[in-house]
């Protein structure tokens, strides 16, 4: 039952706006009392969500200051005399978060603790461990292979480089039997063109002809001359 209670009530704070502030933290102090000593639910009760006095939630307009814990010398002399030197730092010089709340004006102290440090774990590549596997599976490999595949194999790879050499001076164009007789002998005809020729042909032809049209002109006239002035008898 008392479950149920405090869920309505914290329900029924959260459907009121924020204009209703005094309605609101009322029905959030009734939960403390319904759960009569309980301990409330941290995730929605904790100090650091909203105050524990009026129990509103933490807002834009809260004050929030922080600040170092104070510490005795006969604290600091304690915690000074262990031998634990990395968290002496800590010990001594602790801080806490001072929030004060803009509703109540009462402020609530939550102490700070620092996020501990991840710790590095080495990833080794897998790439590396991959090719050692293989290089030591090529080295077994080796030491019991019989000598005699390893002897054929050579010879193989002789033979193969014995044809590829062959096979370079056949087909070298140094090598005279590659090459032919008439192609090498035989020079390729070279084709005049007389097209030039013709063509000057051609123009001496049309200068004679009109030399002689102009000849044969300059007679006619001569001849129409002489026959105007011949004397009459």
């Amino acid at each position: 039952m008392t479950e149920s209670r405090v869920g309505f009530l914290y329900n029924a704070a959260n459907n009121l706006d924020d204009r209703m502030r005094i309605l609101k933290s009322y029905y959030l102090m009734r939960c403390k009392e319904v759960s009569k000593g309980s301990p409330l639910p941290e995730k929605y009760f904790s100090p650091k969500v909203r105050c524990s006095y009026c129990y509103l939630e933490w807002g834009s307009e809260t004050k929030i200051e922080v600040r170092s814990k104070k510490i005795c010398k006969k604290q600091k002399k304690k915690i000074s005399s262990r031998n634990e030197k990395k968290n002496l730092k800590k010990e001594i010089f602790p801080k806490e978060l001072e929030q004060i709340c803009s509703f109540c004006k009462k402020s609530t102290v939550v102490p700070l603790s620092r996020p501990k440090k991840e710790e590095k774990c080495e990833i080794k590549p897998i790439l590396t461990e991959k090719r050692n596997i293989k290089e030591i599976k090529s080295i077994s490999g080796t030491k019991h292979k019989p000598e005699k595949i390893i002897s054929q194999k050579k010879i193989t790879i002789e033979s193969q480089i014995n044809i590829y050499a062959n096979a370079k001076e056949i087909f070298s164009l140094k090598n005279n039997n590659n090459t032919l007789a008439n192609s090498m002998n035989k020079c390729p005809k070279v084709i005049k063109n007389s097209k030039k020729k013709k063509d000057k042909f051609a123009g001496l032809c049309q200068k004679a002809v009109l030399a002689s049209v102009k000849l044969k002109e300059e007679q006619k006239s001569q001849n129409k001359l002489n026959l105007f002035l011949k004397p009459s008898s």
